[in-house]
């Protein structure tokens, strides 16, 4: 292998570990965000659905949950 490859290899490899470790931070708290989006009833659903317009809080914390649904 020329240098320049090993330069870019080595480049990748650490990059790819910080990715790692920061993918390893997050984990548990999308975990924990997905234990709570799956705690909600159709009932607390059909609350902000009765809502003509939620306030800003609630519209935040509903485009989240419609990003974790998905």
């Amino acid at each position: 292998m020329s240098v320049a490859v090993v330069i870019v290899a080595s480049e990748a490899n650490a990059i790819r570990a910080e990715c790692d470790a920061d993918l390893q931070e997050v984990m548990p708290i999308l975990n924990a965000a997905n234990d709570a989006l799956n705690t909600l009833t159709p009932q607390d659903i059909q609350i902000v659905r009765s809502m003509k317009r939620p306030p800003a809080g609630v519209r935040l914390v509903m485009e989240a949950v419609c990003i974790l649904k998905v």
